[in-house]
């Protein structure tokens, strides 16, 4: 096992595949070369490459480590949660299985305790010290771990209990996004968001997604013959959790029709108001941000990522802004996420016959001091956003940019005149959303020790010369694979933010004005970028190498 992990074995899976006529060379040779770009393991690109399935993939993995493969669990053993807890094994892919004593003789003292693993979970090698009870070590596919924790049902005539299993599934790993994307005239592939990662679940028939896609358009409102052509956008709840559903239509490989990929948005899970301290930012951009109350009127823009937490922030200025009591306050969403309870706050909500538009126009005669709209989608919400903020509201509102100083230009694209544009803004702002590394169980790597492409960068390269110069290592930190009772064996503790504001000054008006290039922009400005601020977490040992690119980039 330890040698998978160590990257010693996948020439020889490779060969086993090719031997048993379930790869090519050429497909070898692709996944070869995408592992070597990655952190993954060449059997888990392989499956993603829908190349050989998952159960081809532990069989070969099987015959070459020598460990059996388990497909049923045996008549006297049982699940047990004694040894790792039910959200550990869900989070790494793991399973205890503890032998069941006769009721009519003493506990025997020789008790078999299995542990079944998923190849391509790393996590649990790592832990396997720690389990010092475990008698013998098996290896299943993701779908049988899954299924006897309790997650996955086979695909029956009831896709009503498949919904609420992925849906309570997603909810347990604290997952963001459910997506169901068909590929071809069989086959649908799941997919769960947990922490900004794609998580993979056992694919589903195209058949079995027909179905499920009625009951989900149901409980939505939604004609369940709805044109497979047309994008649509709806709502329902489960239990305490609010969902929001995106139809996109596709065209689908040995299909004639459009069919419909299915993205559910999970709302509702920890969405509790948050003071902006306890979203992870320092005293220097608490402080930046907490001058945004001192404004009456002008835009304040935040980009970022979906699900990048910008909604979240902006509430959070929000509800410093109500709790001061001396200004009303009017909120446009879709759909409304975060409930505020405050009486000098009104909250409105979109459809098909209210619009951004239509909802702008009509609370401007309410008199409100600040607006805060959803998202700026299109031209007309933009252009209704700005009169908004010439005739003295203070006005929030999110945009899909990769940067702060790239709203201006997401914003031009939309047709809005850089100076109409730049005499509102006040802030500008990005955000991006990385995993805490756990306290107890981060390790100390060294960065040499990295592939030489994670040392190109200009900072990095910088450190590494000045601790060079003094004889010294740079070092940074890696999540931790222990069995660790803080994080779990997950390796990280929280979810926090991390942010650039930009206070658009004259001089920086003056600035935009006259450049075009961003990046010359950038330049000439002090501020300190998502990439300077990713680098002050890595150095502190808060986030990994692979978050650092992941923000910086």
């Amino acid at each position: 096992m330890n040698d998978l992990m160590h990257g010693q074995c996948p020439a020889k899976l490779g060969e086993i595949l090719i031997n048993n006529g379930h790869l090519k060379e050429k497909q070898l040779n692709e996944a070869i070369l995408i592992q070597s770009k990655s952190q993954k393991l060449l059997g888990q690109i392989i499956t993603d490459l829908r190349y050989v399935n998952e159960d081809i993939i532990v069989e070969a993995v099987s015959k070459q480590l020598g460990i059996d493969y388990i497909k049923t669990i045996p008549d006297d053993f049982a699940v047990s949660f004694d040894f790792l807890s039910k959200e550990y094994c869900t989070v790494n892919n793991c399973l205890i299985l503890k032998k069941m004593s006769p009721l009519s003789t003493a506990p025997d003292l020789s008790q078999s305790i299995l542990l079944i693993v998923n190849i391509f979970s790393t996590n649990i090698y790592k832990d396997l010290s720690a389990l010092t009870d475990i008698t013998k070590i098996y290896i299943a596919t993701s779908e049988f771990i899954l299924k006897n924790l309790g997650y996955l049902v086979e695909e029956q005539s009831d896709p009503e209990k498949y919904l609420k299993n992925i849906i309570d599934m997603a909810v347990s790993k604290g997952a963001s996004d459910i997506h169901l994307n068909p590929i071809d005239s069989e086959t649908v592939f799941c997919h769960m968001v947990v922490n900004g990662n794609l998580e993979k679940l056992n694919p589903i028939s195209l058949t079995f997604f027909n179905q499920l896609k009625n009951i989900i358009k149901n409980k939505g409102g939604i004609a369940s013959n709805a044109n497979p052509k047309d994008t649509l956008s709806m709502m329902f709840e489960m239990g305490q959790i609010q969902i929001r559903t995106e139809f996109y239509p596709e065209r689908v490989k040995n299909l004639t029709e459009n069919q419909h990929k299915i993205t559910l948005r999970l709302l509702g899970l920890n969405k509790r108001l948050l003071n902006l301290t306890d979203l992870g930012f320092d005293n220097e951009t608490v402080e930046l941000l907490s001058k945004i109350m001192l404004y009456n009127s002008g835009l304040v823009l935040i980009s970022g990522p979906t699900s990048a937490g910008k909604s979240t922030t902006v509430f959070a200025i929000i509800k410093m802004i109500a709790e001061q009591m001396d200004r009303y306050i009017y909120t446009i969403e879709d759909p409304v996420e975060i409930n505020l309870s405050n009486s000098n706050v009104a909250q409105g909500e979109i459809n098909d016959i209210i619009t951004y538009e239509k909802s702008i126009k009509s609370i401007l005669r309410s008199a409100p001091n600040v607006i805060v709209i959803g998202e700026i989608r299109d031209k007309e919400v933009a252009k209704q956003a700005i009169i908004a903020a010439e005739t003295g509201h203070l006005v929030f509102a999110t945009v899909h940019a990769s940067s702060s100083f790239g709203i201006i230009r997401r914003l031009e694209n939309l047709g809005i005149e850089k100076n109409i544009l730049l005499d509102s803004v006040r802030i500008l702002m990005s955000q991006r959303l990385y995993n805490e590394l756990c306290h107890d169980c981060k390790e100390y790597k060294n960065i040499r020790d990295y592939p030489e492409r994670y040392i190109k960068d200009n900072l990095i390269m910088e450190a590494i010369r000045k601790s060079e110069v003094i004889n010294s290592d740079f070092k940074v930190y890696n999540k931790g694979h222990k069995q660790c009772k803080t994080c779990g064996g997950t390796g990280f503790t929280q979810r926090k933010a991390v942010i650039e504001v930009i206070d658009v000054t004259d001089d920086i008006r003056l600035s935009l004005l006259k450049e075009n290039s961003i990046f010359n922009i950038e330049r000439s400005i002090n501020y300190k970028t998502l990439k300077q601020r990713a680098y002050k977490l890595l150095i502190s040992g808060s986030i990994d190498i692979n978050q650092y690119y992941k923000i910086g980039y």
